[in-house]
């Protein structure tokens, strides 16, 4: 069995920016975890494997994980929404763009966002930040 695993560069910084600002949401939840009955599971967690241990920590650290990425992934959405670029957004080609290339330019472009800026240029500033961010492979398809 391998004894190693891999947790991401968000979930580090997930994790370090929740023990800095928000320990008062931790200790609820330890608090209202200890009333509901984590005592009991104390005891019974001492008798698991080492193989069991470090599959609960896996799964944990995936459940998060998965959260992070889903509201990551929503509020880039509502994001673009906001600021029109949704009729953009979904008029690129995801087998050119992965999902991670369409967040991140959706992101500068909405950094750079200003009251005034029309439809045209915001789309227009969103195929530049696309291209700036587009690291083709060998592998990608061209039709």
């Amino acid at each position: 069995m391998n004894n190693q695993f891999v947790i991401s560069y968000e979930l580090i910084a997930l994790l370090q920016w929740i023990m800095e600002h928000d320990e008062q949401t931790i200790h609820e939840l330890i608090s209202k975890s200890l009333k509901n009955g984590l005592k009991r599971e104390f005891s019974r967690k001492q008798n698991q494997s080492p193989e069991e241990l470090q599959d609960n920590i896996e799964d944990f650290f995936g459940l998060l994980e998965a959260l992070l990425l889903d509201e990551m992934n929503e509020q880039m959405l509502q994001n673009a929404e906001h600021n029109n670029l949704m009729p953009t957004v979904e008029h690129i080609d995801a087998t050119f763009c992965d999902a991670h290339t369409v967040q991140q330019s959706i992101e500068n472009t909405t950094a750079q966002i200003t009251n005034a800026a029309s439809g045209k240029e915001m789309q227009e500033r969103l195929y530049k930040e696309l291209i700036k961010q587009w690291n083709p492979t060998k592998k990608t398809l061209v039709h």
